[in-house]
């Protein structure tokens, strides 16, 4: 039985419903062609991924056939006969309980639906139509699985570093997310921090070479783990001037989970990538601000990305807290300012990066007159490489206390040094 599924408002209805202001997508279904026999009345079902949600509708809103397409090979489209169907099981399954179709003859329906948040994990991202469902095998008519397409949202975002000392001036963050949505030429990221990152200083050019926190150009770093993409050669990355921030601000609610403001919000940090062709016409500051560094050749895939930026830590504690990070994605990200861009895929947020004070003490032990023979072999201690090796790290806090049960204690070694438990 061979269909699929079609979505009336195209890409755009693959956005989730709350991001678009409560307004659900219109899914059709054709062809579905019934080959068998069919003397008695049998029965439709069609069961959508965990998360989509079926909406009610009025009988004289409910169009049970898209519209004809005279240069379509289904353009002959019959409506399902028979009630209206019902809205079962959480709102899941859309329900003809009794139905009468004819053998090769074309139907199809159009019904509105909700797009959840994220592409479900607890089932199959895929749409399950039934025809006889109530039946016994032997009358079955038959079943199809049609793939639901990727919700269009930026996802499974973190933020790792190397440390958390405030004013550390050789830091690395990563700043790790998978685009759904590629950007075509003149599409672009936009990556913001919250105010608790007032200070941070992307790196420039070079390692000795730090731009101010108003404006400059930033680099990710090349060196991709396997897994990764690499951002095109010639996109470009830029830190937009601070007193450029209230034009670049989030268009996200005050009250939105994923930490957007109004155009009065406060940024410590915004950086700009946009999808060049290399020509230096897609730069967004003035020569004056920033000398755009070409990273790499067209449109920004999409897939899995982790961007490494060279940075200067601030010298302002965060008390415990950590940085706040934004991703938004669109098409035409040199229109963001006017107003005029159109969203690739749903924003995401994730926390990273607190800015502590450096304790006062810490090092791996590693004097001669402590680590004697005696000693060595008594904590396994074994520096040849590749051989399981014990190493005892010393340290002290800044000030009083203790670390407490839930609290987390952690350090980290160079590449290539692999923990075992």
């Amino acid at each position: 039985m061979p269909t699929a599924v079609y979505y009336a408002e195209g890409v755009e209805a693959m956005l989730p419903y709350h991001y678009r202001g409560g307004i659900s997508s219109t899914l059709s279904v054709y062809p579905i062609i019934i080959t068998s026999n069919i003397d008695t009345e049998t029965s439709i079902r069609i069961t959508a991924p965990p998360g989509y949600i079926w909406e009610f509708q009025q009988d004289d809103d409910i169009r049970y056939g898209p519209p004809n397409n005279p240069d379509d090979d289904h353009h002959h489209i019959h409506t399902i006969p028979g009630p209206p169907p019902t809205i079962q099981n959480s709102y899941r399954q859309l329900v003809w309980e009794e139905v009468v179709l004819v053998p090769d003859v074309v139907y199809g329906f159009s019904h509105r639906i909700r797009v959840p948040d994220n592409d479900p994990i607890d089932g199959l991202n895929s749409y399950v139509l039934e025809v006889g469902y109530r039946d016994a095998y032997r009358t079955r008519h038959g079943v199809a699985m049609m793939d639901a397409g990727s919700i269009r949202v930026i996802n499974n975002m973190y933020i790792d570093y190397l440390t958390d000392v405030a004013s550390y001036s050789h830091n690395t963050i990563d700043i790790v997310f998978t685009l759904v949505t590629g950007l075509p030429l003149g599409g672009g990221i936009i990556i913001r921090a919250n105010d608790l990152a007032r200070g941070l200083i992307i790196e420039g050019n070079t390692i000795d070479d730090f731009f101010t926190e108003l404006s400059g150009t930033c680099i990710p770093l090349d060196n991709i783990e396997p897994g990764f993409l690499a951002l095109p050669p010639t996109a470009v990355c830029e830190i937009i001037p601070r007193r450029k921030h209230p034009d670049w601000s989030s268009r996200l609610s005050p009250s939105s989970d994923l930490g957007g403001g109004d155009n009065s919000a406060a940024y410590g940090l915004i950086i700009v990538i946009t999808a060049a062709g290399g020509d230096d016409n897609t730069r967004l500051l003035d020569d004056d601000e920033a000398s755009p560094h070409l990273h790499s050749e067209g449109a920004i895939q999409p897939g899995r990305y982790k961007l490494r930026f060279k940075c200067k830590n601030p010298d302002t504690l965060t008390n415990g807290d950590e940085i706040l990070w934004t991703i938004e994605s669109y098409y035409n990200i040199g229109e963001y300012p006017s107003g005029g861009a159109s969203i690739a895929d749903t924003p995401a947020s994730a926390p990273g990066l607190p800015i502590n004070a450096k304790m006062n003490e810490a090092f791996i032990i590693d004097d001669a007159a402590i680590l004697t023979p005696t000693v060595r072999t008594a904590t396994g201690r074994d520096d040849r490489p590749g051989k399981r090796n014990e190493i005892l790290i010393a340290f002290g806090f800044t000030s009083g206390g203790s670390i407490e049960p839930s609290q987390v204690y952690s350090s980290r070694a160079k590449c290539g040094i692999v923990a075992l438990a």
